[in-house]
């Protein structure tokens, strides 16, 4: 007769699982860490939107000054509602258009094809102001806008993320945080719903 020696397992390895407390403490722990962690990331998220913004923009101004520069001719960047035309009318910049203005009218028209276009992201709104206020930023042959403006970006909800990308008379582009004289940015307007 054969028989089979059985032995029973002691100790840490006889154990294969968690019991009923320290499973509650493991997910109690989890939703903690949840709970932190979330807003935390939201915030991140939001200000890699806002920073993807930020650099879109102010590589459209080095590409409409270089571009002025380069082919000697007053290339526009322009406020748009839908990324294709220049908007005369409205608040904010949902979008932009960069292009060659060759008839000098500071609108994109006939025979004037957009260098680059970019509409902005759903969570971020943009607002410029400038002096005189206009709809438009021109950048001549020489490289220079001759106007200063401000171009002012915020992220959605109560406690917004500011950016500023600001351009001097000189065409030269800065990245700020506050505005003049340390002052807080000015959010624009968020676009109407619908």
């Amino acid at each position: 007769m054969d028989v089979t020696e059985h032995t029973t397992a002691r100790g840490p390895a006889a154990r294969r699982g968690l019991s009923l407390v320290e499973a509650a403490v493991v997910l109690a722990v989890l939703a903690i860490t949840a709970a932190l962690a979330i807003p935390a990331l939201g915030a991140m998220a939001s200000r890699s939107r806002l920073a993807a913004e930020v650099n879109a923009l102010a590589g459209a101004l080095a590409l409409a000054r270089s571009q002025a520069a380069r082919h000697n001719r007053v290339v526009v960047i322009c406020r748009s509602e839908d990324a294709a035309t220049c908007a005369e009318t409205g608040d904010g910049w949902p979008a932009w258009v960069v292009f060659a203005d060759t008839d000098g009218d500071r609108r994109l028209g006939p025979g004037e094809t957009p260098l680059h276009a970019h509409r902005v992201g759903p969570h971020v709104h943009l607002g410029y102001r400038g002096f005189p206020r206009s709809r438009y930023l021109a950048f001549q042959p020489t490289g220079f806008s001759h106007r200063n403006g401000t171009f002012t970006l915020c992220t959605s909800g109560p406690d917004p993320e500011r950016r500023a990308v600001i351009v001097n008379w000189a065409g030269r582009v800065r990245l700020a945080r506050t505005g003049p004289g340390g002052r807080p940015l000015r959010c624009p307007p968020p676009p109407p719903a619908g």
